[in-house]
C-alpha cells in the first residue's frame, strides 16, 4: 500500500535476517526520499493500515524502521548503485520540490542528463518552505538532496522558470 513503493516487505525481511545494511541500501536505493517518507508519510492509513500482522496484534511500525534503515544507510555512508553512463539526453526537471527530486533520480538512471531548475534558493518545495522544521528537519532534507546530487543531478536555485524556450539551449 505504498505509494512510493519502498517495499517494505523486502527491507524488513532483510532485517529480519539479520542483513541491517542491505535493508538499508534497499530504503536508500528504492526511494530517493526514503528517509522524509519515514517521517512525514501517513503509514498509519498506507503501509502500517495494509500490514497483515494487524490481524494478529497490531502492525509493524514501518515509518519507524524506514526511517531507522535510512539513518543507518547515511550513518555507514552506503552508496547507491552506480548510476548508467549518460545517453546523451537531456532532461530539465521545473521544481525542487518533492515531485522534482523523486523523478530526477529516476531520470539519472535512465541514462539522462538531468538538471533541476528551482525557483528559490534551496530544494525542498513544500518539505523545506511549508512544512515545519520540527515535523521535518531541512537538515534531512539537505542530505536527501545531497544524495541526488551524488547521483550526478544538477541544480539550478534561484532560477524564475517563465519561458520553456529559455531553458532548451
Amino acid at each position: 500500500a505504498c505509494p512510493a513503493d519502498t517495499k517494505p516487505d523486502k527491507f524488513l525481511r532483510q532485517l529480519r535476517f539479520e542483513n541491517p545494511l542491505g535493508a538499508a541500501e534497499t530504503v536508500l536505493d528504492n526511494n530517493p526520499l526514503g528517509g522524509v517518507c519515514g517521517t512525514v508519510c501517513p503509514v498509519s492509513k498506507l503501509c502500517e493500515g495494509a500490514c497483515t500482522r494487524k490481524a494478529i496484534h497490531c502492525p509493524v511500525r514501518i515509518g519507524a524502521v524506514q526511517r531507522y534503515l535510512h539513518d543507518l544507510g547515511i550513518a555507514e555512508k552506503l552508496e547507491l548503485p552506480p548510476v548508467p553512463k549518460a545517453t546523451g539526453h537531456k532532461t530539465a526537471v521545473i521544481g525542487a520540490g518533492p515531485a522534482g527530486l523523486a523523478a530526477a533520480p529516476e531520470l539519472a538512471r535512465r541514462g539522462s542528463q538531468v538538471t533541476v531548475f528551482e525557483r528559490r534558493p534551496q530544494a525542498g518545495g513544500a518539505l523545506r518552505y511549508a512544512l515545519s522544521p520540527i515535523r521535518v528537519s531541512h537538515e534531512l532534507v539537505d542530505q536527501e538532496v545531497k544524495r541526488i546530487e551524488e547521483m550526478g543531478v544538477k541544480f539550478q536555485f534561484n532560477s524564475n522558470i517563465s519561458d520553456i524556450a529559455t531553458i532548451m539551449k
